[in-house]
């Protein structure tokens, strides 16, 4: 009875939120200067958005790579092919429709298909996988803060989005440790004891070129437009900007990380909006391209058998 009554509440949250990527997007694209930019940009630089693809597929790689450590550090090792194949298909669906915590969701749910007596272990390996990309993550931000912090002046709108960030995940965590205080803590516990097992502080070194061309994408497809800004710049502007949409607000974040970077690369350049807005979308572009590999790499039923058997 429970699953039945999940099902409406699932499709009524993802109505929500297509009707709030609709209506986000559709307010950004109906600006007059939104649309005639748009209209007059011109690929500038053609490889720009070869090597944004580029980066696309080696942030890929590098998410498998790191996963692939931690299930092996929580004794779930499986090859990494297929852990790679997984990964995608999991990106695919936090992508094109469930957003962030579905990657997890779908990760767990096809591993546990290959080892199906260790849901345990595969979910700590999923909080370690994150938990691995925090000093990485922690250390770039640092950075960008330090260096932006003297290139530009954060408007109001800036700081305030910052602010909201840091909140809205302060409050995510204080939420899941209240209502699911169990979980919570078995998961955590075991995810801890593992901190130490070989491989987790190679997952960590991982995170670091995983996150860098992950927000290359952006300064690629900048790139490719010649937005007047410099490229520590737009990567800074990428990082806030991704972050943001990375909350499940909409579907893979449309609308709300065109506005991101709108108010960010406008008040820190001067970047004209269309510029902005295309940057975005088309960084948007070639993550959906990845995700298209994702969906045809996602691992069939019938696979399962002889990956169970390799992986043992």
């Amino acid at each position: 009875m429970g699953g039945d009554n999940m099902k409406p509440r699932v499709v009524l949250t993802w109505l929500v939120r297509l009707a709030a990527t609709i209506g986000l997007l559709a307010w950004v694209l109906h600006r007059d200067d939104v649309r005639e930019g748009l209209h007059a940009a011109q690929v500038v630089a053609p490889w720009w958005i070869a090597a944004a693809v580029a980066a696309g597929g080696i942030a890929a790689i590098c998410a498998a790579w790191r996963w692939h450590l931690c299930l092996r550090a929580c004794d779930c090792a499986l090859p990494f092919g297929t852990v790679l194949r997984m990964s995608l298909a999991g990106s695919a669906a936090g992508l094109l429709s469930i957003g962030p915590l579905g990657v997890d969701a779908v990760r767990v749910a096809l591993a546990t298909r290959r080892l199906p007596n260790r849901a345990s272990a595969l979910l700590a390996s999923v909080a370690l996988d994150h938990v691995s990309a925090l000093p990485a993550f922690v250390a770039l931000t640092t950075v960008i803060i330090g260096v932006l912090g003297v290139r530009a002046t954060p408007n109001r709108e800036a700081l305030v989005t910052i602010a909201s960030i840091t909140l809205v995940c302060v409050i995510a965590a204080i939420g899941i440790r209240v209502f699911r205080r169990a979980w919570h803590d078995r998961l955590v516990s075991y995810a801890m004891s593992r901190l130490r097992a070989p491989g987790t502080s190679r997952a960590a070194l991982v995170s670091v070129p995983m996150l860098v061309a992950h927000y290359g994408i952006f300064v690629c497809t900048a790139q490719a437009f010649a937005v007047p800004a410099p490229a520590f710049g737009l990567f800074g502007a990428s990082v806030i900007a991704d972050s943001i949409a990375s909350l499940p607000i909409t579907i893979a974040g449309i609308g709300v990380r065109e506005k991101a970077f709108e108010v960010l690369l406008g008040s820190w350049y001067a970047v004209p909006t269309a510029l902005a807005v295309l940057t975005s979308l088309s960084g948007l572009l070639v993550l959906a391209l990845w995700a298209v590999v994702g969906v045809l790499a996602f691992p069939v039923r019938g696979h399962a058998a002889p990956l169970e058997t390799a992986a043992g």
